[in-house]
């Protein structure tokens, strides 16, 4: 057992570089900077390496979607979520509007809802995974899908823009 000790360190200092490639580290995935650069999206890259894109909407809206540059991997698949906040929910959502979330996830052909924070912080966001490195039109297709569905509902639920 003790001569097992030295191998397992060994082991545990070369496994945890090699998972923080994959994006654990707090470093801007340059993929995404290269993809948003080609759409000529305005952005901003928060202390978490993520993108940050406030998007035109509708009339005078805008809604603030988030790409995030650590990645998860899923057998063979190297995954993104791209996500955008509708509206906050206090910490709680009335049966009637879970509902509705769900049946909408339903509509929908990419994407999903979930709720994101705890409490008072919590809000409502719809969220789409995608492979990392997706080409230009898939994550195009990403980031409107994202965009509008998180603006319809703040729209809906809200009435305001926050977000």
């Amino acid at each position: 057992m003790l001569k097992a000790l030295p191998c397992l360190s060994i082991l545990l200092l070369v496994a945890a570089p090699a998972t923080a490639q994959i994006g654990g580290s707090k470093k801007s995935d340059p993929r995404v900077k290269q993809v948003l650069d080609q759409l000529d999206y305005d952005f901003k890259v928060d202390e978490d390496g993520d993108y940050r894109l406030e998007l035109p909407t509708t009339g005078d809206r805008t809604q603030v979607v988030y790409v995030i540059s650590h990645t998860e991997e899923y057998g063979s698949l190297e995954i993104r979520e791209i996500y955008s906040y509708a509206f906050k929910t206090g910490g709680h959502l009335s049966a009637d509007l879970a509902n509705a979330l769900l049946k909408d996830n339903q509509l929908k052909k990419l994407g999903a809802w979930r709720l994101i924070g705890t409490g008072d912080s919590q809000v409502a966001a719809y969220a789409v995974q995608i492979a990392a490195d997706a080409d230009q039109d898939s994550f195009k297709a990403a980031v409107d899908i994202v965009k509008n569905v998180a603006d319809q509902r703040e729209k809906d639920e809200v009435g305001s823009d926050n977000f």
